[in-house]
C-alpha cells in the first residue's frame, strides 16, 4: 500500500512555529518535513502568500529575511497555486481573481 498525498493549506501559525521552533520533534517542523519530502503539498494563493510574508516579517519573531524568502519559496516551488473562485447563482464557477490555476511542476495540470 502506497502513501497518500496530502493537499493542505498550511496555517500561518504553523509556518511561524516551524521557523522559530527549537524542538526538532515539534509538530510544525514535522509538517514542514512533510512538505519537503513531498508527502504534503501546500495549497496557496496570492493572498495566503502575502499573509505569510506580512506575519513572518513582524519584528517580534526576529526572523531573517532570507529565511522568510526561503520558506515562502519552498511553498511556491513545491505547492499548488489555486485561484479563488466562488459559485454564482447559477451554480457555475465565477473567477474573481486574475490569477490562473497552475501547478508548479513541469507537467500540465
Amino acid at each position: 500500500m502506497g502513501s497518500k498525498k496530502i493537499f493542505a493549506v498550511i496555517d500561518t501559525n504553523v509556518l511561524v512555529s516551524a521557523l522559530i521552533s527549537t524542538d526538532i520533534n515539534s509538530f510544525p517542523l514535522r509538517v514542514m518535513a512533510g512538505v519537503y519530502s513531498g508527502i504534503i503539498t501546500p495549497v496557496y494563493n496570492l493572498e495566503i502568500i502575502q499573509e505569510y510574508e506580512d506575519v513572518l516579517k513582524r519584528d517580534k519573531f526576529h526572523l531573517d529575511c532570507n529565511d522568510i524568502e526561503s520558506a515562502i519559496g519552498v511553498f511556491e516551488q513545491l505547492g499548488l497555486n489555486l485561484e479563488r473562485r466562488r459559485l454564482s447563482n447559477n451554480g457555475k464557477h465565477q473567477t474573481f481573481s486574475k490569477q490562473t490555476i497552475c501547478c508548479n511542476t513541469k507537467r500540465d495540470c
